[in-house]
């Protein structure tokens, strides 16, 4: 489950470089990405994951980030306001990126729901992420990748949310 939610976040980059118009950010897609084929080739033979049917709460919860995920993502990839820059990139199209991650490793929670162990991991990291999202949302508001501070308490609620649905969806310990 660790490398799919790598693969996720390298295609994620991706489509963020892509949104931007930005080729120089494809470098880091590949770069995630190619780091997460070779610690699969590289590493102990993996037992095979079973994906089944999504899990329908974790599904759905995945499913209502989508739509506000969709929208930051596009806002960041077309941001061109005081860029902030690490290594001569831009963070925008990280930003943005970062937007379709959650999504993606929320999804893959949904699909992994079956197996307690491999749902809960990319749940809990979906999770984590949007309520780190929203906190430094709700602490520097105006700041211009900041989800300000209603959309801020969106994404930590929905953060939790998740962590108690897959908890629930995937039973006690």
């Amino acid at each position: 489950m660790a490398l799919l939610q790598l693969a996720a976040v390298g295609l994620a980059l991706g489509v963020g470089a892509l949104v931007a118009g930005s080729p120089q950010h494809l470098l880091p897609a590949l770069g995630v990405l190619v780091t997460a084929g070779l610690v699969g080739a590289l590493g102990r033979p993996l037992t095979p994951l079973r994906l089944a049917r999504p899990a329908p709460l974790t599904g759905l919860v995945a499913v209502l980030a989508l739509v506000p995920a969709a929208a930051y993502a596009w806002d960041m990839a077309r941001a061109t306001d005081n860029p902030e820059q690490t290594w001569g990139l831009d963070h925008y199209p990280t930003q943005a990126g970062f937007a379709v991650a959650v999504v993606l490793v929320a999804a893959l929670a949904s699909y992994a729901a079956g197996s307690r162990r491999s749902a809960r991991l990319p749940a809990l990291t979906a999770a984590f992420c949007a309520v780190w999202m929203g906190s430094l949302s709700l602490v520097w508001p105006d700041r211009i990748a900041s989800l300000g501070t209603g959309w801020g308490v969106v994404a930590i609620a929905w953060g939790v949310v998740l962590a108690a649905v897959v908890t629930v969806e995937t039973g006690p310990r």
